[in-house]
């Protein structure tokens, strides 16, 4: 049973310098760590529901690792499990570190509040789960964004424009709409540390290409390839370059036997070859 709690050793490249060097070798892909105990495996399972969810997660991260650019643990998968789901997070991503310290860890949290509410939900998510990278929630505006943009050697990526069927109702609303004006404004006044990236999903290719004019050097996180069916081919040409698209639940559940790890790294590899394919046909045209 994977087990590990120890924290890799301090490197002295910031969330956005080992990215960087990632792109550099063609790897875009993060894999999705959404683990559902309802979903995961016999063959997974260790006895307790935290041992199941940190020896499943470092299945997938042992045999994924090698292709991806960062992976993506979402908050509530773990936190629903109570304090055994807070260990095993901080677990998997002292895995994750050890394993593959060039590969972002990313704390799916989606947080924000006010004032000093909000200095505690950046310790929670880069002391209590030291990630490289958080989602953030920027509704609240700048001032109460400070004590995560001030972790100058972390990477925010800041809510733009979800995924989901219903993000149009809020984030597409006005003229400009809202999601366009967000990634302007981050792009323009928040980045100061270079430390800004953006949520957009890859459901939506041509607001993605308007996000991608007003925000050209920001990375891009985004989800929605696999299940909710987002366009690889569309959403590569739309961000052109410096993006993390994120695949969760097609690579996790890719087999529910005994070769779940087996076949969650050739679905993986299969995404990572079209994202390149979809990079080649590019710089062709």
């Amino acid at each position: 049973m994977f087990y590990h709690k120890k924290r890799r050793v301090q490197t002295m490249k910031s969330a956005i310098q080992l990215l960087e060097a990632m792109w550099q070798q063609g790897k875009h892909l993060c894999v999705g760590l959404d683990p559902d105990l309802s979903k995961i495996p016999k063959a997974a399972w260790r006895g307790s529901d935290e041992a199941t969810l940190v020896n499943f997660c470092c299945s997938i991260i042992e045999a994924t690792g090698s292709i991806a650019v960062a992976f993506k643990a979402n908050r509530g998968f773990f936190g629903s499990c109570g304090d055994s789901g807070v260990r095993a997070l901080q677990a998997v991503i002292g895995f994750a570190h050890e394993k593959f310290p060039e590969v972002l860890f990313i704390v799916d949290g989606k947080w924000n509040d006010i004032g000093n509410s909000a200095e505690q939900y950046a310790r929670e998510a880069f002391g209590v789960f030291p990630a490289d990278a958080a989602t953030v929630n920027p509704y609240l505006g700048q001032d109460a964004c400070e004590p995560f943009l001030k972790h100058g050697n972390k990477l925010i990526f800041w809510l733009c424009l979800t995924s989901n069927t219903g993000a149009g109702e809020f984030q597409k609303h006005g003229n400009p709409p809202l999601f366009l004006h967000i990634a302007e404004r981050i792009s323009q006044y928040w980045n100061g540390n270079n430390n800004c990236g953006l949520v957009v999903g890859a459901t939506h290719p041509e607001e993605l290409a308007a996000v991608r004019k007003v925000a050209p050097e920001l990375p891009l996180l985004l989800p929605g390839i696999g299940k909710q069916q987002g366009d690889i081919d569309a959403s590569t040409k739309a961000a052109i370059d410096r993006f993390l698209m994120n695949e969760s639940r097609s690579i996790l559940y890719a087999s529910s036997e005994s070769d779940f790890a087996e076949k969650s790294a050739e679905a993986a590899e299969k995404t990572h070859q079209r994202i390149l394919m979809a990079k080649s046909s590019i710089k062709e045209g």
